[in-house]
């Protein structure tokens, strides 16, 4: 789910929730390290904020963050080695969009 807001045609604001569930599954979702799932879980959820800048006609940028509250199952120790936590896999992105 997300929503958008466009004071004008440059620029834009979004942000979004996202969820996966699913069964848990030992053999599907192994525990391995870093991306493993300790809990066999593939349950995920998190939010994603952005901002948008429309440059040209067909030409955007963006920055977007994407933060995770559950990874795998769990919001901390989702892996095998038991360090890692959902929020280690948030990430920035800075992005350049071209249409043609």
């Amino acid at each position: 789910a997300s929503v958008a807001y466009l004071p004008n045609l440059r620029h834009s604001f979004t942000l979004g929730y996202f969820q996966t569930t699913g069964s848990s599954d030992a053999t599907l979702y192994a525990p391995t390290d870093l991306t493993g799932s300790r809990t066999g879980s593939p349950n995920t959820r998190g939010e994603i904020a952005e901002v948008n800048y429309n440059a040209w006609q067909n030409t955007r940028i963006g920055l977007q963050y994407v933060l995770y509250n559950q990874f795998n199952g769990a919001s901390s120790a989702y892996d095998v080695v038991g360090g890692r936590r959902a929020t280690d896999n948030s990430n920035l992105y800075l992005y350049v969009w071209l249409a043609f």
